[in-house]
């Protein structure tokens, strides 16, 4: 269990490597900062690391991150109903190239032993630069040891 929480650590470094500071007001022109050619569902296979993230980016602004093995597991109880074993959700904008998100609430059983999703005490914000072509999702950045980074999505929905 420990390799899919260090995947899942991977991927909020990637997409929180580049801290910003975000408005605590909601803007009235939201909907401009969201690109719709983002909106769905987007899906990555990291085969070597036996795991399959799924990140849908709903209209309303608000965004869905999970992770999922991508082999059977025999620990059913470190899951929910539909075998994510990491989840996390929020809001985000993304406009000119740019998607920012702020991880609002999570879900873990390992951590917080339960089956609930949790508020994060301090928000996460972070930015990477993104690009949408035909159903190819590219986030783009750099990691937390200052290496460039690529993840590539395709859309499934």
């Amino acid at each position: 269990m420990k390799k899919y929480f260090s995947i899942f650590s991977l991927v909020l470094m990637f997409l929180c490597g580049n801290f910003l500071f975000a408005s605590c007001s909601k803007d009235d022109d939201a909907e401009e900062d969201i690109d719709r050619a983002l909106i769905g569902t987007w899906e990555n296979i990291d085969k070597e690391k036996d795991c399959r993230e799924v990140m849908t980016f709903f209209a309303d602004g608000t965004h869905l991150d999970a992770l999922y093995s991508v082999v059977t597991t025999d620990e059913p109880e470190y899951t929910d109903e539909d075998g994510a074993y990491k989840k996390s959700k929020g809001t985000y904008t993304a406009s000119n190239g740019v998607l920012t998100v702020s991880l609002t609430h999570e879900f873990s059983v390992s951590k917080y032993k339960d089956k609930e999703w949790h508020e994060k005490e301090d928000a996460l914000d972070g930015s990477v630069n993104y690009q949408v072509k035909d159903d190819k999702l590219t986030l783009s950045g750099v990691n937390n040891d200052g290496k460039d980074k690529n993840l590539i999505l395709t859309k499934v929905k």
